[in-house]
């Protein structure tokens, strides 16, 4: 995502959709390595994010919807 392109996606969803992410092993793929070198700080948060990210993939775990924090 370019650095102009950060736009608060959730403030508006319809124009500013959330980037469709691959369907790939993120844990050893190219965006967790390119993280792990440019912000080393974060590579556990965005691990954290990726396993969530395909948990939900799976269907073992699922949100409500907006503003809710339940996990079903």
């Amino acid at each position: 995502m370019a650095e102009h392109d950060r736009t608060y996606w959730w403030a508006n969803p319809k124009e500013h959709p959330l980037p469709k992410l691959p369907e790939t092993d993120y844990l050893t793929g190219p965006y967790l390595k390119e993280i792990s070198q440019s912000q080393p700080h974060r590579r556990d948060e965005v691990i954290a994010l990726i396993q969530l990210v395909n948990d939900v993939r799976e269907g073992t775990v699922g949100y409500r919807g907006r503003g809710s924090s339940e996990i079903k």
